[in-house]
């Protein structure tokens, strides 16, 4: 009977967390919540801006690229992190929906469909972490705003993990 009290609030926990990542939590304009789980563990806040951009591939494809910047969590994390959204297009940039982490990107690159991302925390020194597993979704998108939610998960190079959820509310750069 004690292994129930046990397992119940992990259980709870997860739905809550599944939840917080796939429901926006209200944030102003050119900011983040994140709830950080692995090498930290706390809520992080920053801003965060957009720039887009349309690139041809060496093949002669269209990819529209989104880039959200997560930036200014503070002095403790420094936290300085970026994903980029790509998808191959002839018209449409990334719009309103939920994009999956590209697991088979490792490293900078210019040609992909999907979500990358880094993060460097100068806490933990100058190893980057990279998106392994995970999603961006989101859920409102004007010509100066994008707003929506994130659950991803990032490992350095070394195996260090960083788990990732909440919300963001990107100004255009």
């Amino acid at each position: 009977m004690s292994g129930l009290w046990i397992i119940l609030p992990l259980i709870l926990f997860s739905f809550i967390s599944n939840r917080i990542a796939d429901n926006p939590v209200s944030v102003e304009a050119g900011t983040y919540v994140l709830l950080a789980d692995g090498v930290i563990q706390k809520e992080i806040t920053g801003n965060a801006y957009f720039r887009e951009r349309e690139v041809v591939s060496k093949d002669g494809h269209l990819f529209n690229e989104l880039k959200i910047k997560f930036n200014d969590a503070g002095p403790e994390e420094g936290l300085n992190m970026e994903f980029l959204i790509s998808v191959r297009s002839d018209n449409e940039p990334p719009g309103e929906g939920k994009y999956y982490v590209n697991r088979y990107i490792s490293g900078f690159v210019s040609e992909f469909n999907g979500v990358f991302g880094y993060a460097n925390l100068h806490v933990q020194g100058e190893q980057p972490y990279f998106s392994k597993t995970g999603h961006l979704l989101i859920t409102n998108r004007s010509n100066e705003l994008i707003q929506g939610t994130m659950k991803v998960s990032l490992q350095d190079t070394g195996g260090k993990r960083l788990q990732l959820q909440g919300s963001f509310s990107a100004s255009r750069q």
